[in-house]
């Protein structure tokens, strides 16, 4: 944990309607605890929620919560849009072990916004791992690189790709 933050010990979630990884994550630790948010699912999904799961009274979800770029969240605003920081201001929260996120496209201007200023600051950044689902449909190679630069930038480094082969096929058309 970089030096003056507090731990907090928490996962930060963009949802689906399913929640194995998080129940599988619940499931193999003693105090982690999961904070999902979703402007469009009403809680986690089964593997969570269902009665029998022991572990949800370690999970916390908001519903009219979105992850974005620039906070937005006056009465009118459909989704309310929070940046991370405001997020983490909320929660009490000045470091989050895994930010897992699904913005369906958003997560390349949030994330350019959560990571520019500790690039310019020379600080680490607020998690320890980001786990992120990208959409990547009418994104030019070039947008892409740079933006995936500007990550390893802020020093993160890939560990893993999995195409969803669904929606490749699905988008075939789309280029």
């Amino acid at each position: 944990v970089p030096t003056g933050r507090t731990f907090a010990n928490s996962i930060y979630v963009g949802m689906d309607w399913e929640s194995a990884w998080e129940a599988g994550l619940l499931e193999s630790t003693e105090h982690c605890e999961v904070w999902g948010y979703d402007h469009n699912l009403k809680g986690f999904g089964r593997q969570v929620s269902h009665s029998s799961f022991s572990k949800k009274h370690r999970t916390h979800f908001q519903r009219y919560v979105q992850l974005a770029p620039e906070d937005r969240h006056g009465r009118n605003d459909d989704p309310k849009l929070y940046t991370l920081e405001s997020v983490m201001r909320m929660n009490g929260h000045s470091y989050i072990d895994v930010l897992k996120i699904d913005l369906e496209g958003l997560e390349f201007d949030t994330l350019k916004a959560i990571v520019q200023p500790y690039i310019d600051a020379g600080e680490p950044l607020p998690f320890g791992q980001l786990q992120v689902e990208l959409h990547v449909w009418g994104k030019r190679f070039a947008d892409f690189l740079g933006w995936w630069e500007l990550l390893e930038q802020a020093g993160l480094r890939p560990v893993m790709m999995e195409p969803n082969l669904v929606y490749v096929n699905y988008n075939r058309a789309s280029g």
